[in-house]
């Protein structure tokens, strides 16, 4: 799986069945071409951070290859793993941020759900909300003018309590505020 900690990808993988197993080649696929971007050695080496991935931008996709100790390159993997890109778009007048994500694909099992977590003025995360798999998209309401925000979007492998944490989305909120606080002084007949 691939997931986004401190702004950078982080790609694990199981150990290669093969005993001849040596080492990786990982790749990060950019336009449909596997471009190598490091060997890793040891064949129970299976975490790799890749601190100059573009996290923020976009979705960042990985694959990779078993070599052995002669550096004979085995069969890439066919189905990259990729991080979740986390969007929004502010609504001043509504009040609400919209949060859109790329959907976690090649899993098996697949996706089971996506969380939704909010961090307010430092505090930390809490769950918002919960979707099924096929969700992507979430409006969230009642947030208040100048707080610090951050959201992020986790999803969890269905069986397992593998999971998959999308970027994070920080920002101070420009929204309106409606008026809670009217009343009214007095009444006063002006005339019959």
């Amino acid at each position: 799986y691939v997931t986004v900690k401190n702004n950078a990808a982080e790609i694990n993988w199981t150990p290669g069945a093969s005993p001849e197993t040596y080492g990786y080649i990982l790749y990060r696929v950019i336009s449909g071409n596997n471009i190598p971007i490091d060997t890793i050695y040891g064949k129970n080496n299976t975490t790799y951070t890749d601190f100059t991935a573009p996290v923020n931008v976009d979705s960042v996709s990985y694959t990779l290859a078993s070599i052995d100790s002669c550096f004979n390159t085995g069969p890439i993997n066919v189905l990259p793993q990729h991080t979740i890109f986390l969007k929004q778009d502010v609504n001043r007048c509504n009040n609400t941020v919209t949060l859109d994500w790329y959907q976690y694909n090649h899993w098996n099992p697949s996706v089971d759900k996506y969380e939704v977590f909010v961090s307010v003025n430092g505090n930390p995360p809490v769950l918002l909300q919960t979707f099924p798999s096929n969700v992507l998209s979430y409006q969230a309401t009642g947030l208040n003018d100048g707080d610090f925000v951050c959201f992020t979007v986790v999803a969890t492998q269905g069986t397992t309590a593998v999971t998959s944490t999308s970027n994070e989305l920080c920002s101070t909120l420009n929204v309106v505020q409606s008026a809670n606080d009217l009343y009214i002084r007095n009444v006063t007949v002006a005339a019959p």
